[in-house]
């Protein structure tokens, strides 16, 4: 689904999420592997996995109404999983035009990560640096 949005194909992109979510809620079996992805269930893994796709696909203000609220639940049920969706959220305010709260966002996420570590939240950091960078010279 992300590879999808990467490329600019939302509909293949919202497809394949659908199909994602429709298999993650059945249930386990007992003879197959545990996913890794599990501390974050249901409507906020979903949010998760839509507002990561809709700043590939270059949004920003949808993004932000959706992944703002759920920072702090995200929080209780994996800081790990916050820390990532708090880098892109920094993202979503860059691509939204907005770069003074995507710096602060980002800063939030280069200091929670000296506690939590998350190499995918660098890499958020990353990204979304180099969207606010190029928002700026645009002005």
């Amino acid at each position: 689904m992300i590879s999808y949005a990467l490329a600019g194909q939302a509909d293949a992109s919202a497809r394949v999420l659908d199909e994602a979510m429709r298999l993650l809620s059945q249930p386990s079996r007992d003879d197959e592997v545990r996913l890794g992805q599990r501390s974050v269930v249901g409507d906020d893994l979903y949010a998760v996995y839509q507002t990561t796709c809709d700043i590939y696909l270059g949004l920003g203000t949808d993004v932000i109404d959706a992944l703002q609220p759920r920072l702090d639940g995200l929080a209780r049920s994996s800081p790990r999983t916050a820390m990532i969706s708090r880098a892109k959220l920094a993202h979503a305010y860059a691509n939204a035009g907005q770069p003074a709260d995507a710096v602060r966002l980002a800063w939030e996420t280069l200091d929670a990560h000296d506690q939590v570590g998350s190499h995918s939240a660098l890499t958020e950091v990353r990204c979304a640096s180099g969207r606010f960078v190029r928002t700026c010279a645009g002005r």
